[in-house]
């Protein structure tokens, strides 16, 4: 591997090919796939040890548990919020829902000013939450909902995003510009009027 290091802007290739890499590549899956596992067990474990039915048991995690029906079959739903956008599935009876991009930081600038640059601009909060309404009955309603952002001072910027300014004043009671950016590959603005 050492040999690999000595050709410069190349070198990460040079590694990346070295068996030693390649060991280490397939034993962290390995070890991913084991934490996993183990996890998955646990959540059956801590719910069967609870007596719960498992058509009426609620899994939530920071992530979608892989291969839950295969410990809990039929769980009613598992809500996670790991891969930064909403969606709802329904796999061998149990409900997945991803409820993540709870925020979603968006640059905007100043409506009335024609020319500007970075330092008119501030972020305004366009990510959303998510309801859900079980009843007696086990059914559900899953409701994706954006938080507002009609703000007719500000004009959003579709092609760039500006990470640890200021907020717009509307939002700056309850957020922090030195919170922790999200990645600009998960920031998508929707069309007014167009579907999401």
């Amino acid at each position: 591997m050492l040999d690999a290091l000595k050709d410069g802007p190349k070198a990460a290739q040079n590694i990346q090919r070295t068996r030693a890499y390649q060991n280490y590549v397939s034993q962290l899956q390995e070890a991913r796939d084991e934490i996993l596992k183990r996890n998955t067990e646990s959540i059956a474990h801590a719910v069967k040890a609870a007596g719960v039915d498992t058509r009426r048991c609620v899994v939530v995690a920071h992530q979608r548990v892989p291969r839950l029906n295969d410990e809990l079959p039929q769980a009613l739903l598992h809500v996670f919020g790991h891969l930064h956008t909403f969606s709802d599935r329904t796999y061998k009876m149990t409900r997945y829902v991803d409820v993540a991009a709870l925020d979603r930081p968006v640059s905007a600038r100043p409506r009335g000013k024609r020319k500007w640059n970075q330092e008119d601009c501030r972020n305004f909060n366009a990510g959303n939450y998510v309801t859900i309404e079980i009843n007696s009955s086990c059914a559900m309603k899953v409701s994706c909902v954006d938080l507002p952002h009609d703000y007719p001072h500000w004009i959003a910027l579709e092609d760039r995003r500006y990470n640890g300014i200021a907020w717009i004043p509307e939002e700056i009671e309850w957020t922090n510009a030195s919170d922790w950016p999200i990645p600009l590959r998960t920031t998508r603005i929707a069309k007014p009027n167009a579907p999401a």
